[in-house]
């Protein structure tokens, strides 16, 4: 009958207080994995070295960084990008991988997430502002997104209202 909506019964072997065990188990793992993500990515940007080889820049020796040439090319890949405002980009959805563990999952994390870009953007673009005053290359302080106002002649918002707006974005 191709027409019949009839459904069958779902059939279950498990327990409902098994079902949420394992779910619960399976929030913590993904957790876990999520947290171990993003120290990676933030041990590869702290223990940055210039002088490692990475696709813009080719050199011998040892590698200094902590998780070798993939950390290396991460690193200065997300340097160049952002700059140092890359290290509380990649914390925020650290602290979120952990509260997944702890069973405290953040809510609205839509708007979180846009906050959070839209704050890391101005941030890098307000610490290439500051390197005008302190007689610096912008791509050191604020990334190529530090770099872009800069060019276009805009004058981004200070760094102080950035860090204002992240700390509205980590709000419990």
């Amino acid at each position: 009958m191709a027409g019949s909506t009839t459904s069958r019964p779902s059939i279950s072997f498990a327990p409902p207080e098994l079902k949420r065990f394992l779910g619960r188990r399976l929030v913590e793992l993904g957790g876990i994995a999520l947290a171990a993500v993003f120290l990676a990515a933030i041990l590869a940007v702290a223990t940055h070295d210039p002088a490692d080889p990475s696709w813009n820049r080719a050199a011998t020796g040892e590698i200094s960084n902590l998780l070798g040439a993939p950390g290396a090319i991460f690193a200065d890949l997300m340097l160049q990008l952002m700059g140092p405002i890359v290290l509380i980009v990649l914390a925020v959805p650290f602290c979120h991988a952990v509260r997944l563990v702890l069973h405290r999952p953040a809510a609205e994390l839509k708007w979180r997430g846009a906050v959070t870009v839209f704050a890391a953007c101005g941030g890098a673009m307000g610490l290439g502002a500051l390197a005008l005053w302190l007689d610096a290359a912008p791509a050191h302080f604020g990334g190529v997104l530090g770099a872009s106002p800069l060019n276009a002649r805009v004058v981004p918002l200070p760094p102080a209202v950035w860090l204002f707006v992240f700390a509205l974005a980590s709000l419990p």
